[in-house]
Order: structure tokens, then C-alpha cells, then sequence
């Protein structure tokens, strides 16, 4: 499991306010054959990595590993009245 790529991953969304990623920018501090090799290894995983606009990513993960990135959005969560 590459959990430094998922923090930094993390960390980067946090930034923006529509929660994507700057791919450029993770590549950077990751380096980047390290970041194409653990993408391949998060999908191998069962996480979701999605291109978002601009050069952004989002990862998405399900079960076990959504703890691992964070809590999902509110909204999803919220029960209808």
C-alpha cells in the first residue's frame, strides 16, 4: 500500500475547494515514475482514481479502504425528511 502517495494525494485535495488533486503537483513532491507506479498499484488495490478538470485527480476507494482517504462527502450521508 503506498499510504505516502495517499496522504499526499489527501493533502493536495484538501487545497482545492472541489476536492481534486493537482496531478502536477503530487508528481512533483512524489516524483514522478514513483506516481505513475503507485497509481497502478492503488487500482491494482481497488481504489478509484478519476481525471478531474485541468490536470486534477480525485481517488475515490470503497470498504476497507475508505478510511483511508478520508470521509466522503456529507451530503451522501444526511437522511431525507
Amino acid at each position: 500500500m503506498h499510504r505516502r502517495l495517499l496522504s499526499i494525494i489527501h493533502a493536495a485535495a484538501q487545497e482545492s475547494p472541489r476536492r481534486y488533486a493537482d496531478a502536477e503537483l503530487v508528481k512533483r513532491i512524489y516524483g514522478e515514475r514513483r506516481f505513475t507506479a503507485g497509481l497502478t498499484r492503488l487500482l491494482e488495490d481497488g481504489f478509484v482514481v478519476r481525471d478531474g478538470p485541468a490536470g486534477t485527480i480525485s481517488l475515490t476507494a470503497a470498504g476497507e479502504h475508505a478510511a483511508l482517504i478520508g470521509p466522503g462527502s456529507r451530503r451522501s450521508t444526511k437522511r431525507r425528511r
